[in-house]
């Protein structure tokens, strides 16, 4: 059963705010001329985050993309310029199973974590 609002994956990459949405246990789908890729980004979210969730069975979140512009070209979306799009645009994310947390930071800057999780994805 999902929590009583909808979480806030506005500004996240595609493949993060899937894996919010479904471990939240809400459905999910794109609409609009950008396709799924992992690095898009979400550019809005339907319902908006934080509207209280009425239960139908099944609470269903549209997610409308952003193309991300390092990908511009014929070989857009390749696996490498994805991993170069991270080395320089790190982000870290840190968290138990189901609650991640987002450390802002440039990439090449140093921060602190003590690590008590399950999984970690940089």
């Amino acid at each position: 059963m999902p929590p009583g609002s909808y979480p806030d994956v506005e500004r996240q990459v595609y493949v993060f705010a899937k894996g919010i949405l479904q471990d939240a246990g809400f459905a999910w789908q794109v609409e609009g001329s950008v396709r799924g890729y992992a690095a898009n980004t979400v550019a809005i979210q339907q319902p908006a985050p934080g509207t209280r969730v009425r239960d139908t069975g099944a609470p269903l979140v549209v997610l409308r993309l952003v193309a991300n512009a390092h990908y511009d070209g014929p070989d857009s979306n390749t696996q490498s310029d994805f991993w170069a799009y991270l080395h320089a645009n790190a982000t870290v994310v840190v968290g138990k199973e189901p609650l991640w947390t987002q450390i802002d930071g440039k990439a090449g800057a140093r921060i602190h974590v003590t690590i008590d999780a399950t999984n970690i994805a940089v």
